[in-house]
């Protein structure tokens, strides 16, 4: 967008000048124009990049149920957690979900957390991933450990329950991903079924509440793990 803008950019206060509206830029000035283009692209790109970083490392602060935020965190916890998660395929949305509920009691010691890794994984198991299950216990047993370490120093020990109240702010247990939406439209348009377009629209109208009151094995399922030959599935604008 600044390129598209650069000639108004960098034309300044001339640019409401006869000539400039009616004949476009002078010869002469052109090498001006460029350079004050340049300079305020370059002064907006760093001042959005700023802002950008600052908001998102505040919402992954959230997130990941923390009360501050340390210069580390962006690299050993939110970094890592994204390769993780891209290495054995996991659900962005849902990792944190169920991250969530965890205890941090329940991933005391290393055995506790290569078996608490199992939440996180697909139902048909991690070997899709190409990564093998003791490595990928390994990879998130190893996270989970420097994410309580970081739990306890901001909450203590004791009070898993009200960082999981928060986290459940942030991090929404229902989201209408496409499979969801191509399920409503074959179950509206081809079957007729009008019920399940109230309840889609009740769950994406409060993504956060822990019950809809609506089938709960509805529930349960559209919050659930993504059926396996769905999780590339995209729909189309016109869809």
């Amino acid at each position: 967008m600044g390129e598209d803008l650069g000639e108004l950019l960098g034309a300044g206060d001339r640019v409401d000048e006869d000539h400039f509206v009616n004949e476009g830029v002078t010869e002469e000035f052109i090498p001006k124009l460029i350079t004050r283009a340049e300079s305020v692209i370059e002064r907006a790109g760093e001042e959005f990049q700023a802002v950008f970083m600052h908001e998102y490392q505040r919402i992954m602060t959230a997130r990941l149920g923390l009360k501050t935020q340390k210069d580390s965190d962006p690299e050993k916890l939110v970094a890592e957690l994204l390769e993780t998660m891209k290495a054995l395929e996991l659900d962005f949305n849902q990792t944190f979900r169920k991250l969530s509920e965890v205890n941090v009691r329940d991933i005391a010691t290393e055995d506790q957390r290569k078996e608490a890794a199992s939440v996180f994984f697909h139902q048909d198991s991690i070997g899709r991933s190409g990564v093998d299950e003791k490595t990928a216990r390994y990879m998130l047993g190893d996270w989970l450990g420097r994410w309580r370490e970081r739990v306890v120093e901001d909450w203590g020990e004791d009070s898993d329950k009200a960082r999981q109240t928060e986290m459940k702010k942030v991090n929404p247990k229902f989201l209408p991903k496409a499979w969801v939406l191509d399920e409503l439209i074959t179950r509206v348009e081809k079957k007729g079924e009008r019920q399940i377009l109230r309840d889609i629209m009740k769950m994406t109208l409060s993504p956060f509440d822990d019950d809809w009151g609506i089938d709960r094995k509805e529930e349960e399922r559209f919050c659930g793990d993504v059926p396996g030959f769905k999780r590339a599935m995209q729909l189309s604008c016109s869809s």
